[in-house]
């Protein structure tokens, strides 16, 4: 698939998806109306986890950025790259750029979480 099919193709993952959102038909398709009168409030939900995630791959000094709201951008200091099209994709990104398998819960990542945190 060429970069701009990738780039246009927007299925949302379920972790990006809000609890509260009105069910779709029952034939599966969703009225235009109804994703445009939500796209806000998905777009906030977004950013906010955006600034989350940021939080937590600084402590590996990775940068982050959500592209346009359809992917996300990992980037070390010497320039490593990896794109990645949902929250799913983003903790093997990093392993990838970083070369190493990262723990969540290990307690010198958990302190740094904790600590800037406060």
């Amino acid at each position: 698939m060429c970069v701009l099919c990738g780039a246009l193709w927007t299925e949302e993952h379920w972790a990006e998806v809000a609890a509260d959102e009105r069910p779709e038909a029952s034939d599966g398709v969703v009225a235009l109306e109804v994703h445009v009168d939500r796209r806000g409030k998905r777009l906030r939900d977004r950013a906010r986890r955006a600034q989350l995630v940021s939080a937590i791959f600084a402590g590996y000094g990775l940068q982050f950025q959500d592209w346009e709201g359809s992917s996300y951008i990992l980037r070390d200091a010497k320039g490593n790259t990896a794109i990645a099209p949902d929250l799913a994709s983003l903790w093997p990104a990093a392993e990838r750029i970083l070369g190493v398998p990262l723990d969540p819960l290990a307690p010198a990542f958990l302190d740094r979480l904790r600590a800037r945190g406060r």
